[in-house]
């Protein structure tokens, strides 16, 4: 999942596997405990309670840069900061529930709750060594990054992201990969795939459809692609997504 998800129940035991790239982690929840489930990890939920409730949610930086990324998260938190963690996602849910357009105290109040939830969850967290000279690096490609995420849905060209920087493509395809850790073409890869699985995850938009949206030769090309990145294609992972994260388990 391209976002953190964070989840809690009132009373019954639930709990969730994490993946790293070196074990597998499993952490425990009751009695309105909450777990924090970081983004672009394996996870996987069991659970027999009747009511698991939470929000999935990112935070980015410079367009597409996940700002938690540059943290440690608690994994596993209890009272008095899985209430106030609660409090302040019920709060958010009533908001987005209302869901009128043209009120914008509605507007502001989701903007104020959604980065009151960021300034706790930053409070419980220690930021990871290094992280400042990553963000320094990230700040010479912050205008390319921030136009990659506004135009995921149109055609991107290097000569365009390269003109961001007023360098030659050849000398911005080599900063960004010393930067990024891989091409412009990967990154913009990811992003997009990224965009699929939230919106695989978030709405019931047809598969056929993501794939026009993103710019994708055609559904075939999208769901070769989706599943060399995830293991399944874009209909399994949709059902993975509401079997194992959101419902009780059969």
């Amino acid at each position: 999942m391209p976002c953190l998800d964070i989840l809690y129940t009132p009373k019954e035991l639930f709990r969730s596997s994490i993946k790293t790239t070196t074990d597998v982690q499993v952490f425990e929840a009751r009695n309105g405990e909450a777990l924090l489930l970081p983004a672009g990890v394996t996870r996987k939920l069991e659970t027999d309670a009747c009511e698991t409730r939470g929000i999935s949610i990112r935070y980015t930086l410079f367009g597409g840069i996940d700002l938690l990324s540059f943290y440690r998260l608690p994994l596993h938190l209890s009272a008095p900061h899985s209430e106030d963690i609660r409090a302040i996602i019920e709060a958010l849910v009533q908001v987005i529930a209302a869901d009128d357009p043209l009120d914008m105290s509605l507007a502001a109040k989701k903007h104020q709750l959604t980065y009151t939830l960021l300034s706790k969850i930053l409070q419980l967290s220690s930021r990871i060594p290094q992280g400042e000279k990553r963000l320094l690096a990230l700040k010479r490609l912050q205008g390319v990054l921030e136009y990659i995420e506004e135009n995921l849905e149109t055609k991107i060209s290097i000569a365009a992201l390269a003109n961001i920087c007023y360098l030659s493509p050849h000398r911005f395809n080599a900063l960004f990969k010393e930067i990024m850790g891989c091409t412009p073409h990967q990154y913009l890869l990811k992003m997009r795939l990224q965009k699929a699985m939230q919106l695989l995850s978030s709405s019931n938009t047809p598969v056929s459809d993501i794939a026009k949206r993103l710019g994708f030769f055609d559904q075939p090309h999208f769901t070769r692609l989706f599943k060399t990145a995830t293991g399944l294609n874009p209909t399994k992972y949709r059902k993975e997504i509401e079997r194992k994260l959101y419902r009780k388990p059969s």
